[in-house]
This record gives structure tokens, C-alpha cells and sequence, in this order.
């Protein structure tokens, strides 16, 4: 016997054998389309189409598919690589060897849970990147530390005033620039163990700060709010990168364990698409 489930925000009956195998992704957007008589600015509504557009075009890769990709410095897009790889020490060759595996270089990298200090760096050279790393939280040993890599044809300076480092919350700032074009590029990470509000209240002081700068912005890193799972802190985070017109460009899970539902928890977000 086959069975079907309506889904009224895209108004289309589904195979509910072919539902429970789909997987889920973060679509806020789907139930909202532009009436041909309503009296909402169009503009907005356009806004919200490349949205939707962006987060259900987000699709998994393998290296085949990667490598028949055009990106990489002098080229656009803008290629940005961001994961948690969770100790340098542990990981980092492995790191190394996925990278070796694609025909084209990303312009950034950036890293959470380096778990390493700022001092020990040129342990962990790339060739072809300059590195900017914000030391681990004092006398934690795993789960802190950041570092951002820069493709050598860019240019990248620290943003102190936006970089930080607490038990809720740590982020890595720097002003990239580029034949005479600059743009702000962040890494944050936020502890499973620090206090979520403390953490969206901060992480909305960095957005602030950086609408007020006149450069397109770039914040990626490892938030530990699941966007896939519908509660009051998906929420309440949504409330603070939306009200500062960040727009997330990750809409599928990026965690998975096993005993455990898939979870979007890492995302890159932009300041304009």
C-alpha cells in the first residue's frame, strides 16, 4: 500500500516513502511567495526569492564534482572553505590531504577547535596561504582555538575591535583586500557549554559592528544552534543574523553521529548574495 503527505508550503502531495528518505534542509522561505495584487513591495519579495534560491541550491559534493568546479583566486565566485577540524595536531594532515585532493585552491580557509595558541602557527603552515589564528581559551585544552588561512594573492589584517575570545563565545576577524577591493571575513565558534543567550547577545554586537562597516561581510564557523530543529533557540539565533541581514548559505545537516538526528550547526553567512 502507498501512502502520500501534503505539504502546504509548497503545495504538493509526496510519496511518504520517498519523505522519509529525503533529507531535510533549512528552508524558512518555502510557504512565502509574491501575490500578483498584493500590496507588498516586489522588491522585497525578489529578495527573499534569491534566498530561497541560495539555500535550496546547497547541495553535497564529492571530489569528482568539486573538481569539475571553476573557483579559486581570479575567479568568482569567491571560494571559502570552513570546518571544525577539531585539533590541529590530531588533524591536520588530514586536512592537508583533502585539500591536496581538488584541482583548485579556496581564498580562505577558516578553522574552529584548533586547540592550539597562536604562538605554535608556523607549525601549521599551507603552502600557498598566509595564517591568522586566535589562541585557544586559557587552560582549555580541547574545544577552542581559531584560525583563518588566506590565499597568498589577498591581503588580510586583523580586525581586533571584532575579535574575542570567552567561555560563550570566540570569533576572528580580518579585512581582506584585493585589487582594490576589500571585504570583512569572520570565523566564530560557540561553545556547546556557554550560555546561548550571552553568545547571540555578543555575536549580535560583531553584526552591528560590521553593518556599520561600508565592505560586504563573511561570517562562517561552527554556531552549535541546529537551524533544521524548530525550538526557541533556532529562533532567537535566527532573530540575530536576520535582523542584521545576514543570510545563511548552508541548508543542509553538516553534523551527523550516529544514534543521533542529522543537524545543520555550521553555516556560512553573507551580508549580500
Amino acid at each position: 500500500k502507498q501512502t502520500f503527505q501534503y505539504d502546504q508550503t509548497v503545495d504538493q502531495w509526496f510519496c511518504c516513502d520517498c519523505q522519509a528518505q529525503k533529507i531535510v534542509k533549512y528552508s524558512p522561505f518555502n510557504s512565502i511567495s509574491y501575490k500578483k495584487y498584493s500590496p507588498d513591495d516586489p522588491e522585497a519579495y525578489a529578495e527573499i526569492d534569491k534566498i530561497k534560491s541560495c539555500l535550496s541550491n546547497c547541495k553535497l559534493m564529492s571530489n569528482k564534482v568539486m573538481n569539475t568546479q571553476n573557483f579559486g583566486f581570479d575567479r568568482r565566485p569567491l571560494a571559502v572553505f570552513s570546518n571544525n577540524i577539531d585539533g590541529m595536531s590530531q588533524n591536520f594532515d588530514t586536512l592537508l590531504t583533502k585539500l591536496s585532493m581538488l584541482q583548485n585552491q579556496f581564498d580562505l580557509l577558516a578553522l574552529t577547535e584548533t586547540n592550539i595558541n597562536e604562538s605554535h602557527k608556523n607549525l601549521y603552515k599551507i603552502p600557498g596561504y598566509t595564517s591568522i589564528f586566535n589562541s585557544k581559551y586559557p587552560n582549555k585544552h580541547k574545544g577552542s582555538g581559531l584560525g583563518i588561512y588566506i590565499n597568498e594573492g589577498f591581503t588580510g589584517n586583523i580586525i581586533n575591535s571584532l575579535t574575542m575570545i570567552c567561555p560563550d563565545i570566540e570569533t576572528l576577524f580580518v579585512e581582506i583586500s584585493c585589487k582594490g577591493q576589500n571585504f570583512n571575513f569572520g570565523v566564530v565558534y560557540r561553545p556547546p557549554s556557554g550560555n546561548l543567550k550571552t553568545f547571540n547577545h555578543l555575536l549580535e554586537n560583531v553584526f552591528n559592528n560590521l553593518s556599520n562597516k561600508t565592505n560586504h561581510s563573511i561570517v562562517c564557523g561552527d554556531f552549535n544552534v541546529n537551524l533544521i530543529k524548530n525550538d526557541c533557540n533556532k529562533m532567537n539565533f535566527e532573530n540575530v543574523f536576520y535582523g542584521n541581514c545576514f543570510i545563511p548559505t548552508i541548508s543542509l545537516p553538516t553534523h551527523e553521529k550516529p544514534g543521533c538526528d542529522p543537524s545543520c550547526i555550521d553555516n556560512i553567512f553573507v551580508s549580500q548574495i
